[in-house]
């Protein structure tokens, strides 16, 4: 891969890279006969001509699109629930349900199901979801509990790793803040080992008298 190519993101199941390459294309077309960048609107609306490289991405059973819709508004109303978590003249309100998911074990690469069948690509949060729903938790209880504690760090951490590529393009500026990532994640590697270490100790049987 060189510079300026155009490739799918890893976080997207059912988009290979020419498919995101096709897509590209078509943006750029749609920008020339429309003379101005594209809207999700106008995206849609390309979309329903079945040669158009969007429409195998996109959900056209009315049913499946009103249900995958009604997820998304559901979703949103939780992210809209604050929790108090702290501060003195304004207060610091994050959200008050989250889904926690477990760490993946390093050795196991995670199977998403496709969803081309049914119509439509789909973010890994939507494919995880589908695949198994998570439970929505209250941040007093997830912050209470060690291991999902434990887990919700080692998912924050990871979604601010993913912003890294980002940063990196602005070379100095960010050099701090990208070596200070890099050595959050190696404490929480080597406590994750540690605690892995641990479990698979056995247990010490006590010496019985006779």
């Amino acid at each position: 891969m060189e510079t300026g190519d155009i490739v799918a993101m890893k976080n997207w199941v059912g988009v290979t890279n020419e498919d995101a390459k096709a897509i590209d294309d078509e943006l750029r077309a749609m920008q020339g006969r429309l003379k101005r960048p594209p809207t999700i609107e106008d995206i849609v609306t390309e979309a329903k001509s079945e040669k158009s490289p969007f429409h195998k991405h996109l959900t056209w059973d009315d049913q499946q699109a009103a249900t995958a819709h009604r997820r998304d508004q559901a979703r949103k109303v939780m992210q809209a629930i604050g929790y108090v978590v702290g501060g003195d003249d304004e207060p610091i309100i994050l959200r008050a349900y989250m889904v926690v998911k477990p760490a993946p074990k390093h050795a196991e690469k995670l199977a998403l199901p496709m969803t081309l069948r049914s119509g439509g690509a789909t973010s890994r949060h939507d494919a995880d979801e589908a695949q198994a729903p998570m439970p929505q938790r209250r941040r007093d209880e997830v912050m209470s509990d060690p291991e999902l504690r434990a887990q919700h760090l080692r998912s924050v951490v990871g979604r601010i790793a993913q912003y890294i590529p980002e940063l990196e393009q602005f070379g100095d500026e960010t050099r701090d803040l990208r070596r200070a990532i890099a050595r959050l994640q190696q404490s929480l590697d080597q406590k994750e080992k540690h605690t892995a270490s641990a479990r698979q100790l056995p247990e010490t049987v006590p010496a019985v008298a006779v």
